[in-house]
């Protein structure tokens, strides 16, 4: 007999979130974040962690780069791994792949496990000659916000990640790039496979 209670009070608090989450998408995203996490955060289980679904894909700073001699990107697989580029007309390429969190609303963790240095090739876009490739332990922790922003010289606005405290990869505005992007699209993993496991 007690069980039915409880299953009905789960119903409930599952019907109330659903409630709660469609009111706050006319309110803002970073609102629903803060919700979401302060719901969660009354379930037996602890959340810590979560991910901002809204950074997935591929992401790049060249419309923001006016004037520039290197671009950066960011690519933000849906279960938490990624990697960041810098490349430079001086044929420097670097990519440092990462894991990536929001521990908190509008916050981005990025812990990266491996830096793959060298030069690219410009049939290709990969690495013509790989220097380095090392373990990289740098953690970057910034506030973000994306929305709308216009480029310079720009006469419509795209789809921006914009880092409020820390640059990644010498950038801090990313316009939106493809949504649809896997490990095979990291240059990287002709010279680092990725584990399929």
């Amino acid at each position: 007999m007690a069980v039915l209670p409880a299953v009905i009070l789960f119903v409930v608090k599952d019907a109330a979130r659903e409630v709660c989450r469609c009111l706050m998408d006319c309110v803002g995203p970073v609102l629903v974040e803060a919700a979401e996490y302060g719901l969660c955060a009354g379930d037996n289980r602890r959340v810590t962690h979560m991910i901002d679904e809204r950074l997935f894909g591929h992401w790049c700073s060249s419309p923001f780069d006016v004037g520039a001699m290197e671009t950066s990107e960011l690519d933000f697989l849906p279960d938490g791994r990624g990697w960041s580029r810098f490349d430079s007309i001086t044929s420097v390429l670097s990519i440092g792949r990462f894991r990536w969190s929001c521990p908190g609303p509008g916050v981005l963790e990025i812990r990266y496990g491996l830096r793959i240095n060298g030069t690219w090739d410009s049939k290709t876009s990969g690495f013509a000659i790989v220097d380095s490739t090392d373990p990289d332990d740098e953690v970057i922790r910034t506030a973000y916000r994306i929305g709308p922003d216009t480029p310079p010289y720009a006469e419509e606005p795209v789809t921006t990640l914009v880092l409020e405290d820390s640059a990644v990869e010498f950038a801090f505005h990313f316009a939106r790039g493809r949504l649809d992007i896997s490990p095979a699209d990291d240059d990287s993993a002709a010279v680092v496979p990725y584990d399929t496991a």
